[in-house]
């Protein structure tokens, strides 16, 4: 099994070198990709082309791409909050059990409310 802290370091050395996102997907008739720099993705001219997909084998390649600019971040700061956690309950022994209770209280909470956190 991969540290999931190497994981971490990587997607947060990723995000220090990239382009600053949101990225969105714009397909037109070439199928280009574009960084919308004012958040708007309907807006070309103020847009930074990241990266065309002129001959992108599958049509969820942009959209994958665009998405992954923000949600590799979303789940590296998920990680990173759990692999916290056995530092924390080892801190204070006493707390441990309603710790558990209190995480999984938290994790089924938004697991049914669909919720983001």
């Amino acid at each position: 099994m991969t540290d999931p802290r190497k994981l971490i370091a990587e997607v947060r050395e990723l995000d220090r070198v990239a382009s600053k996102g949101p990225w969105h997907f714009r397909k037109d008739e070439a199928n280009t990709f574009e960084h919308v720099c004012d958040g708007n993705p309907d807006d070309p001219s103020e847009a930074f082309v990241i990266a065309d997909t002129f001959q992108s084998h599958e049509d969820g390649d942009g959209p994958f791409i665009a998405r992954s600019r923000t949600i590799l971040v979303e789940l590296a700061d998920a990680l990173e909050r759990v692999v916290k956690l056995p530092g924390e309950w080892e801190a204070a022994p006493g707390d441990c059990e309603a710790a558990v209770l209190a995480c999984a209280r938290e994790l089924r909470e938004a697991l049914e409310g669909g919720g983001d956190g």
